[in-house]
């Protein structure tokens, strides 16, 4: 199993009056029983998957690390902290610098006007930050990177859920191999998933057949859903879980407890794949993360961080 908030409330009242934020100090095992420290054991694995997913959020090369994300068309628009304007022309973007402003592109120092392939995955260097070209849905948009990056100065971390063991379930694979079209969490376009076919499983009660998704890491797959939290103790966007691959007709284990936020729910910078409509859990699923206590949002000169005054 593959994909966290550290956090300091455990599912199992036992080690309430031990837990920390690190789950430390460690109780001595031989005092535990048996269902009790395989609660504990649960606990820390679950608490350093979510250290380590925290952790690569705060990569600046990361979705998180994005300040900007600029949609381009055929009228020269600057980008704020950006050198140069930027418009499209017959598939290409072209950038104009004026005399004064400084900036690089796949190791060229550029000046004057240039055509940039936004296919290619060229990126801008420049005092202050990197911008990245790209193609989403037929757009072509510039995505910056500043220094520092508003969002990463100040994030500390995902709330959660405490973990719960009663949250891992099976679930059997039917194959049912298609394409599936999902919306963007920003931008007029369409993302086309890959889906092996749906995994059926009861939660509350009542039996769900979700649609799976082949993840882009090519690590598992991706069983993307929205529940009765979202939009209250969990985000709008929805959450995942990674699932192993499985044959048709297997069973598989949903470990909800890692169920993870996307990178939208952190910033207006990212493009995710949503969660398709019908995949959709009709009870809460009071497990995994919940909404992040810091957020990115575009304003007219350049990122606004927004920290709520409370989270769910």
């Amino acid at each position: 199993m593959v994909t966290g908030e550290w956090y300091s409330e455990l599912a199992d009242d036992t080690f309430a009056g031990f837990a920390s934020a690190s789950l430390s100090p460690e109780p001595p095992l031989h005092d535990l029983g048996a269902e009790s420290l395989g609660s504990y054991l649960f606990a820390q694995d679950w608490q350093r998957w979510h250290d380590d997913l925290d952790e690569r959020r705060r990569d600046p090369q990361g979705p998180l690390g994005y300040t900007g994300l600029h949609w381009l068309g055929a009228r020269p628009q600057r980008v704020p902290r950006v050198p140069g304007t930027f418009r499209t022309l017959r598939g290409s973007v072209v950038i104009a610098l004026d005399p004064h402003e400084r900036a690089r592109c796949s190791g060229i120092e550029l000046a004057g006007e240039t055509p940039i392939d936004p296919g290619e995955g060229a990126v801008l260097e420049f005092a202050g930050g990197t911008a990245e070209f790209a193609r989403l849905g037929g757009h072509a948009v510039l995505r910056s990177r500043l220094q520092p990056s508003p969002f990463l100065e100040v994030f500390t971390g995902t709330p959660a859920f405490p973990p719960n063991e009663a949250w891992v379930i099976p679930a059997v694979f039917h194959a049912d191999p298609r394409e599936v079209e999902v919306d963007a969490a920003v931008g007029d376009f369409l993302h086309r998933l890959q889906s092996p076919g749906t995994l059926r499983f009861t939660v509350g009660g009542r039996l769900h057949e979700l649609a799976v998704f082949e993840s882009v890491s090519g690590n598992g797959w991706r069983l993307p859903f929205t529940d009765a939290t979202s939009g209250r103790e969990t985000t709008i966007w929805g959450r995942d879980v990674v699932i192993d691959p499985a044959s048709d007709g297997e069973t598989v284990t949903i470990d909800f407890t890692r169920s993870s936020n996307l990178p939208c729910a952190y910033s207006d910078m990212t493009t995710c794949a949503l969660p398709p409509r019908d995949n959709r859990i009709r009870t809460r699923v009071a497990t995994g993360e919940k909404t992040p206590r810091e957020r990115l949002v575009a304003g007219a000169d350049g990122p606004v961080l927004v920290v709520p005054s409370e989270n769910g």
